[in-house]
């Protein structure tokens, strides 16, 4: 048993149930602590029986967030039970994470009754992939296809789990992909990322964007666990978003994924010394089998991808300069004034699909095409004077202006006559 002096009462508590597909955890926190959790209860629930699982391993997805939760508040996780291996990787994260954001480290992050050591039973060299299908994690699947590689997808993250259009969309796609390419998938549900009250959290971590900046690495990783378990996964793929020259702060890195282990599986930050753009021209480019399956949406309500949020129009981008054609892909609008439509978009700032700020990895991933800009530019659906153009522009210059963005999406939706009644409940919401 851990020893400690921890009073009793300023403790993150937590108690696993497992049953079949799902794993329940409830948390008790502190009275003045309550306010960073919306509901005392989580959930995991995967696409097929998890059971028999060690509580140990059930575990394992709830302790990490709780963990962001710890170093906020300086108070520790109390669990019945804790994987041996799982237990060192938090000790480890606690030290990246505490140095990372300037927050002191404190002694302790978890009070536990039990030590478990697991082991499986036949250790094998399975590969998973956290698959999101977008370029990275397609990327990531065309350099291990060798490895047969288990495809996990979680919804909760990027779509939530109470948007059903955008997920069937997703999950359908993925099945394809993976009935295509002879693969195994596991899907998963999870309110995780939802419970966490990610104001309060990112002012403690003095960020705007607690999720994308701090916690979803880590979090997304230990979604797996269970998985893993059940097949013996050797290791998990986490497929990077920036190359090694991102200078800012970012919750997926080689230093912090890598640092995640429990029972013998290890955890491979893939591409890392790869930019998107690279990714394209080494991956996409030569495997255009991958084309009608990439989703990178997070608004598609109509399509697989809806052609006119900031993060479509940038894969357009990155696609047409690599001299692949975009619409190989699923998008609901493209056409030959898209490029023209974009150029005007960043000359008056109504670029953005949000009123959210051009944050620095956006602007990182537009400087990422716009130093793969040669002069040999392909012209695909009129992209070469757009290209041309963003050579020029000053992207630490660029400021979203919020009536150019509405302005500009209106028109953008009229030209190709696809004006869609969820587009215009959208539009509604900022005026």
């Amino acid at each position: 048993m851990n020893q400690n002096q921890h009073n009793t009462k300023q403790r993150i508590k937590l108690r696993i149930l497992s049953r079949k597909n799902i794993i329940i955890a409830k948390v008790g926190l502190p009275l003045q602590h309550k306010k960073f959790l919306k509901y005392n209860t989580l959930y995991v629930k995967y696409s097929e029986n998890i059971e028999p699982i060690p509580q140990s391993i059930a575990a394992v997805p709830f302790i990490t967030p709780l963990l962001f939760l710890s170093l906020a508040t300086g108070i520790p996780i109390e669990v019945e039970v804790i994987d041996e291996e799982f237990l060192k990787s938090i000790r480890r994260l606690k030290k990246i994470i505490s140095r990372l954001n300037g927050i002191n480290e404190p002694k302790t992050v978890v009070i536990y009754q039990q030590l478990s050591k697991n082991t499986h039973s036949n250790l094998s060299n399975k590969y998973l992939i956290l698959y999101g299908g977008g370029i990275d994690s397609s990327a990531t699947l065309i350099e291990n296809l060798k490895h047969k590689p288990i495809l996990f997808t979680v919804q909760g993250l990027d779509i939530s789990p109470e948007e059903t259009k955008a997920w069937h969309y997703k999950r359908k796609m993925i099945r394809r992909l993976a009935q295509k390419l002879k693969l195994q998938v596991v899907f998963a549900k999870t309110n995780i990322k939802e419970a966490i009250n990610t104001p309060y959290l990112a002012e403690k971590y003095r960020t705007k964007n607690f999720w994308g900046e701090i916690a979803h690495g880590p979090v997304t990783i230990c979604l797996s666990a269970p998985i893993t378990y059940k097949y013996n996964v050797r290791y998990v793929l986490s497929p990077s978003s920036h190359g090694e020259d991102r200078y800012f702060k970012w919750g997926s890195s080689r230093l912090i994924d890598e640092s995640v282990s429990w029972l013998k599986t290890r955890v491979i930050h893939s591409n890392y010394k790869l930019s998107r753009q690279e990714k394209i021209i080494k991956y996409i480019k030569n495997n255009q089998w991958i084309l009608p399956y990439l989703q990178v949406c997070h608004d598609q309500y109509f399509y697989p991808n809806c052609g006119l949020c900031e993060k479509c129009l940038r894969t357009i981008a990155g696609l047409a300069l690599a001299g692949v054609d975009p619409r190989k892909m699923h998008f609901g609008y493209i056409g030959k004034k898209t490029f023209k439509m974009l150029e005007e978009g960043f000359l008056k700032g109504g670029l953005r699909w949000t009123l959210k700020s051009f944050d620095e990895n956006i602007r990182y991933m537009w400087n990422d095409i716009k130093l793969h800009i040669k002069d040999d530019i392909p012209d695909i659906m009129g992209s070469k004077y757009f290209f041309i153009s963003l050579k020029k522009f000053n992207l630490e210059k660029y400021r979203p202006n919020p009536i150019s963005q509405l302005v500009w999406r209106i028109s953008y939706s009229i030209i190709f006559k696809k004006l869609k009644t969820e587009l215009i409940r959208k539009i509604k919401t900022l005026i």
